[in-house]
């Protein structure tokens, strides 16, 4: 058996048999060659005895580059060669293309000729002492490949002896050569201490050979070559051409690497058995067999493991430890152990098969950390197994089932779950079917397992096994029971039509303890719907005679379905399932929703047969008509589906494959799982563009067509469906949404392609791309909102969703506006105009409604902006659409900011006032015109005053729009003192719109802000601060406090009467360091010695103190108006003295500090106290006097 190409092959008499072992049909790929006269008997009716029983066979595919590994599993053979060889005589034969219809004769070569060197490793053997029996040389191994990158159509192959010798034969033309690849043979490991009489002598030198994958290749042209010896491993490259050219590489020592891992300790001899790559062709599976001796009652028995390797540029590297698969087993002759072959990559995941030559197979795998073995064997006497494989998977770097060939019934598959129910703990026995050939272990064997044979020794332990799992099958024949019963009451119901008290007798069977897919009602739906024929592939030879019946059955299926619904209903089982398990009901009545979608498919198909008898399909494919399986790619796919089926499940292997999918329905996903990983295979990259086009726009308006059934259905029977929260639809699970985000993506390529070579076809993809972004779009809403009512995080698949909507949307309205753009180029006038309107009125409306259902909110933007249709886009925002990403009115803002649109945007805010206010809340550089507009003044007050002192950049515009020159296209910058004024200005006015008095504190805030803003202008005017800083009220004082400008200075005191009392204090140190500073700006003691020498009188005091710091400092803080209180309150204008005697801090207190205090305090207090006193300037001239 052959895994990659999928044949099998047999020898009987002189006929070589060939057939696609993983097809249904005996015939497909059947072929029967006869051996060339020279190799029979003279009576030509068997093969000459000196040729020998045994025959090596290589068939060599020859594939395409551009073929996928996923696709391995739907490849035919189309060209093959075949290459037999006789073990014992080295007669070959060659057949070029086994496939082909012309009849070609093989090539025959009776060997290289000569005497062959086969003694040599015997000699050496003979000369170390060894006794045992010669070996006769015969082939092992052999691999084959065709030639690449060369002119010579043929192939090579390596042989590989017994004896450790290689050669290699290159088949090409009407000719077989022959050369003798020259390497050192290694005897392996010594004998040690097991003595010359030890029945196992290690005398073959060469065990098997293996490809390397292609991708390990040195050199192009060339192909590595892994050969398993008595040793090691060694790796040869081999050209792959005519030049005969092929060179050792590297050789690894599988001992040393074993003993130096200590994983050979207490084990007398190890023999290396054969080798195989995994399912991923990226490690290497080792079996090997040791003999060991046990030190507890002296025994020798026989250790089978594997040990897994990954392959570096020039070595191999042990990837973990070994895998013991038999820890104890009999000793066994030399013959029989190094006949042992190894197969990998079978399900259960990492079993494998250990196939010996009398004919056994055993799968060994780790269950629970324990090995489990099962042994293939069949009810009836099925002969030995000749040869295993596993059946190609349908998923990438996944194995499938087993399939061994036996000697008298075929082909058999073991099904994974088979192997794990039935596998069992290693037991104390041989692989083989023979005895010990040691005397001790015999005795052993009787001492510890008694006188049964290894079948019985089997069926003791799966009894044991199944006693383990007693209450797992007690549960299952529960289940059982209550399925019959169901059955019989549906039964009953149909003849009758009454179904009184059946949900109390089946509430006491149990049959609403299980749920989804397990419950009763549920597998009695999908045992309707999923029921196969039996007589499409027993009596109906042909595929026209299995289709003629589809249709029936499966209107035959949704009868019966529509019927085991009444019987629910009748029952008042459907009101149990509604109220207390929704997803069972949901299920069954998915059932009858894919039901309806293979119908359609069904229907489709019957059209296309109809149409393609009466010939009424046009050489361009069009979308306008039903007729959608012109070129048969929805059969394709139909069939990839079917057979994808019976890969999965080996006990369909004997049906075909249409078969399969029309009747398998509730597995109508895997359509979807074929077209997300194998649409290459239908569609393939080397077929004209329009035929890929042709054959992509049937698979998808087959597959949009089967959806919108099944939602139809759903549409049509939702009393019948319980409700919806939570439950998420069939047509909704990520295989679907993959499988169709395939198909728009495969039309989204063809469609660029087609745009330069077939214009023509543009419209159609485009047309179908709409038909599978509708249904996509909405498996991926109906998926998001079923996460969100079980309060699952969906915010990744939202994501997704968006981005690919986005895609749909921008690829579909490109298309329209070509179109538009084309169909107005030469239009002008009326006629013009009623083209443009009926363009739109065709093209755009399914995108507007698509965009709509989906919130396309750009797309629907772009189509109201490039139409200049305000109505429409008005219209459109009333819809409360998209609640997730937010209101249609939102996006229409958020674009109108983004665009500079601000008088568009103002505009729709009058219509829509409360949802501009709230998308205005982080652009209040806007927010304050709108609430103008719509009066309301005191939020627009509110508004301009944050705004006024905001740091952040603001949008000029809405400044400018004050001197009434409004640029809609402006830049954002930071905001000048002299706009700070006017949007102060602004607030106070609305304010006062509002309905705030003069004296409310929000008009007094603002006025307090103004103020503090003039102080800031003066200190921009002494080059001190920046024209756009926003400057704290602290930061200001401290400005004008490190002034010597006199007016600057004394208009710190207006910022501490603005700021309120609690900003004075929390300034008290500042206001203390201005009154010292103020001072300093007037000679104090020059003007008391002026006065005294010239004699002022009190007029030329009074005037004389009016013009210093302090008075205006005290004038402006003690007797003019103060926001927030009296100065009193923080900082007393004169000290007062407790009962106590204790002083507050005060002005006073404070100008006594300063130096001149003591000659010119009297006028200083004298100052401060006119300055903050109402009285007229005589009384305060006596006092003075005074």
């Amino acid at each position: 058996m052959d895994e990659g190409t999928g044949l099998s092959w047999m020898i009987c008499g002189t006929c070589v048999f060939v057939w696609r072992h993983v097809s249904h049909q005996w015939s497909e790929n059947f072929r029967k060659f006869a051996m060339p006269n020279e190799l029979c008997t003279p009576s030509l009716d068997k093969i000459d005895s000196k040729h020998g029983d045994s025959w090596v066979v290589c068939i060599t595919e020859l594939q395409s580059e551009t073929q996928t590994s996923t696709a391995k599993f739907t490849q035919k053979c189309i060209s093959a060669s075949m290459i037999i060889c006789s073990r014992k005589s080295l007669a070959v034969v060659h057949w070029a293309d086994i496939f082909s219809d012309t009849d070609y004769k093989p090539v025959l070569s009776l060997g290289p000729g000569g005497s062959l060197e086969y003694k040599g490793l015997t000699e050496r053997r003979a000369s170390l002492g060894w006794t045992g029996a010669a070996v006769s040389s015969h082939v092992r191994s052999m691999v084959s490949s065709f030639y690449m990158n060369c002119d010579v159509q043929g192939c090579v192959a390596i042989v590989c002896l017994s004896t450790g010798e290689l050669w290699r034969l290159d088949c090409h033309g009407s000719n077989i050569y022959w050369k003798k690849i020259y390497r050192d043979v290694d005897d392996g490991p010594a004998q040690g201490d097991l003595g010359k009489s030890f029945p196992i002598s290690n005398s073959v030198g060469a065990r098997s050979l293996v490809w390397r994958p292609k991708e390990g290749s040195s050199m192009e042209g060339w192909r590595q070559l892994l050969l398993l010896t008595a040793a090691g491993i060694e790796c040869w490259d081999v050209e792959l051409s005519v030049d005969h050219n092929i060179q050792l590489l590297w050789k690894y020592d599988v001992f040393a690497d074993l003993d130096s891992g200590k994983v050979l300790t207490g084990q007398k001899q190890t023999w290396l058995l054969d080798f195989q790559w995994d399912i991923t062709c990226k490690r290497l599976k080792l079996l090997l067999a040791s003999y060991c001796k046990d030190k507890v009652n002296g025994s020798n028995y026989m250790q089978y493991f594997t040990a897994s390797y990954s392959c570096l540029p020039n070595s191999l590297r042990r990837e973990g430890g070994i895998q013991i698969v038999l820890p104890k087993a009999r000793i066994e002759e030399e013959e029989f152990l190094l006949s042992m072959q190894l197969r990998v990559g079978g399900k259960p995941e990492g079993s494998v098969m250990i196939l010996a030559s009398d004919g056994t197979a055993t799968v060994a795998y780790c269950q629970g950390g324990a090995m489990k073995l099962y042994k293939f064997n069949l009810g009836w006497d099925a002969g030995k197994v000749i040869d295993a494989c596993v059946l190609p998977s349908s998923e990438e770097k996944e194995g499938g089932s087993w399939l061994v060939l036996t000697e008298r019934a075929g082909v058999w598959a073991i099904p994974g779950d088979a192997v794990l129910l039935c596998g069992v703990e290693p037991p104390e026995r041989s692989l083989s079917r023979k005895g010990s050939l040691n005397d001790r272990s015999i005795k052993e064997d009787k001492r510890h397992t008694g006188p049964s044979t290894w079948r019985e020794d089997l069926k003791l332990d799966e009894t044991i096994e199944m006693k383990g799992n007693l209450a797992a099958l007690e549960h299952t024949s529960v289940d059982v029971e209550v399925e019959a019963l169901v059955g019989q009451f549906f039964t009953n119901f149909l003849t009758t039509g009454r179904a009184d008290g059946v949900a109390e007798k089946l509430q006491l069977a149990g049959a609403f303890e299980k749920e989804d897919n397990t419950n009763v009602f549920v597998l009695a739906s999908k045992a309707i719907v999923d029921a196969l024929p039996k007589h499409w592939t027993s009596s109906m030879s042909s595929n026209t005679a299995i289709l003629a019946a589809v249709s029936a059955q499966l209107a035959d299926k949704q009868c019966r379905h529509q019927q085991f619904l009444q019987f629910l209903s009748a029952s008042n089982c459907h009101e149990e399932l509604r109220h207390r398990q929704r997803s069972t009901l949901h299920l069954i009545m998915e059932h009858g929703e894919k039901l309806s979608a293979v119908i359609s498919l069904r229907e489709l198909h019957n059209l296309s047969a109809q149409a393609r008898q009466q010939g009424l399909l046009d050489s361009e494919w069009s979308s306008k008509t039903e007729v959608t399986e012109a070129s048969g790619a929805m059969w394709e796919l139909v069939l990839l589906t079917g057979e994808k089926a019976r890969r999965n499940n080996v006990m369909l292997l004997d049906r075909d494959k249409a078969e399969i999918f029309y009747s398998r329905i509730t597995e109508l996903e895997d359509l979807f799982s074929c077209i997300h990983l194998h649409f290459d295979v239908i569609v393939i990259k080397e077929q004209p563009t329009q035929a890929q086009a042709e054959k992509a726009c049937e698979i998808a308006h087959a597959c949009a067509k089967a959806l919108k059934t099944g939602i139809r259905f759903r549409d049509t029977h939702h009393t019948w469906y319980p409700s919806p929260e939570g439950l998420t639809p069939w047509y909704c699970k990520p295989v679907v949404r993959m499988g169709l985000w395939k198909l728009a993506t495969v039309i989204l390529d063809l469609k660029e392609e087609v745009s330069v070579l077939l214009p023509s076809l543009v419209m159609t993809l485009m047309s179908h791309l709409e038909e599978v972004a509708d249904v996509l779009l909405e498996a991926y809403a109906g998926a998001i909102t079923a996460m969100v009512e079980r309060e699952e995080e969906y915010r990744a698949l939202q994501m997704e969703y968006w981005s690919r909507r986005d895609l749909l949307l921008s690829a579909m309205h490109q298309h329209v506006r070509r179109l538009f753009e084309d169909a107005n180029k030469d239009a002008d006038g009326e006629i013009g105009e009623r083209n443009r309107l009926n363009i739109l009125q065709e093209l755009y409306s399914p995108l507007v409604s698509l965009a709509r259902r989906h919130a396309g909110y750009q797309t629907l933007w772009d189509i109201c902006s490039e139409l200049k249709d305000m109505s429409s886009l008005r219209s459109f925002m009333h819809e409360s659409m998209g609640l997730r990403e937010g209101r249609f009115s939102n996006f229409v803002f958020e674009q109108c900011y983004k665009n500079k649109q601000f008088s568009k945007l103002l505009r729709l805010g009058q219509e829509f006032k409360e949802d501009l206010s709230l998308f205005l809340q982080k652009h209040k550089d806007l927010l304050w015109l709108h609430d103008l507009h719509i009066e309301h003044f005191s939020l627009a007050s509110s508004t301009l005053h944050w705004l006024a002192f905001s740091k952040e950049p603001v949008v000029s515009a809405a400044v400018e729009y004050l001197h009434g020159n409004w640029t809609p296209y402006c830049k954002t910058s930071k905001l000048k003192m002299a706009h700070r004024k006017r949007l102060l200005n602004m607030a106070k006015l609305s304010a006062l719109a509002g309905g705030d008095s003069v004296l409310s504190e929000k008009v007094m805030d603002i006025d307090a802000d103004i103020e503090m803003l003039k102080v800031q202008m003066e200190a921009y005017q002494c080059n001190l601060v920046e024209e756009d800083d926003v400057l704290t009220p602290r930061q200001l004082v401290e400005i004008c406090l490190k002034s010597d400008n006199r007016n600057l200075f004394l208009r710190l005191f207006h910022v501490f009467a603005w700021g309120g009392d609690i900003f004075r204090k929390s300034n008290r140190s500042l206001l203390e360091a201005a009154w010292l500073k103020a001072v300093d700006f007037d000679d104090w003691i020059m003007m008391r010695q002026v006065s005294e020498r010239d004699g002022w009188s009190d007029e030329q005091h009074v005037e004389a103190l009016h013009n210093t710091v302090l008075y205006e400092a005290a004038r402006c803080c003690y007797s003019c108006f103060q926001k927030g209180g009296s100065f009193e309150n923080v900082l007393p204008l004169l000290c007062e003295e407790t009962e106590e005697g204790v002083e507050f801090k005060s002005v006073e207190t404070i100008l006594m500090r300063h130096a001149d205090f003591p000659e010119a305090g009297q006028i200083m207090i004298a100052a401060i106290q006119m300055g903050s006193s109402t009285e007229d300037a005589k009384s305060l001239g006596d006092e003075m006097d005074m």
